[in-house]
């Protein structure tokens, strides 16, 4: 005889189910994680290059970030020049929150930005990009429950 009978053909679909419940949605949330982690890299690769331009080029740079796409822009007297675009995060679905535009000086110093944060959101996973003024970037990502340490016991007051 070949083949399988219909009990082993139902048990093998039932286990085949299970694995697939218990496995579509960490896929879902390592796609989140990985569209996510794309976005904040891509502000990073943005803030750099417009700092890298000012600095290069002595000139004033303006780096226009929003949900559609990250532009960054060099500024010389009444002439300015697209030097480098990207798509932005709505083209994968991920909420983008940040500051619109920031303009860098020849020296390289963000003018009117102090700690930007770019945050992205999508699904359950957020990261967040802090920008300071002197070009210092870091990604934060929220929390997850914080182990407390206990405290030291202290001696009751034997007065």
């Amino acid at each position: 005889m070949r083949g399988t009978s219909l009990v082993e053909s139902m048990a093998a679909l039932a286990v085949l189910g299970i694995l697939g419940g218990i496995a579509a949605p960490k896929a879902v949330s390592l796609r989140d994680r990985i569209l996510v982690e794309r976005h904040a890299r891509a502000v990073i690769t943005a803030y750099q290059r417009a700092r890298l331009a000012a600095l290069l080029g002595s000139s004033r740079v303006i780096l226009l970030t929003s949900p559609d796409e990250f532009a960054v822009w060099v500024l010389r007297g009444t002439d300015s020049s697209l030097v480098w675009r990207a798509p932005g995060p709505l083209s994968d679905d991920v909420a983008f929150t940040g500051p619109a535009r920031t303009q860098f000086t020849p020296a390289g110093l963000t003018m009117g930005l102090a700690n930007g944060s770019f945050g992205f959101v999508r699904g359950g996973i957020s990261r967040t990009v802090v920008a300071s003024r002197l070009g210092r970037l870091r990604v934060t990502s929220p929390r997850r429950g914080r182990r407390r340490h206990p405290r030291a016991r202290r001696c009751p007051d034997s007065s």
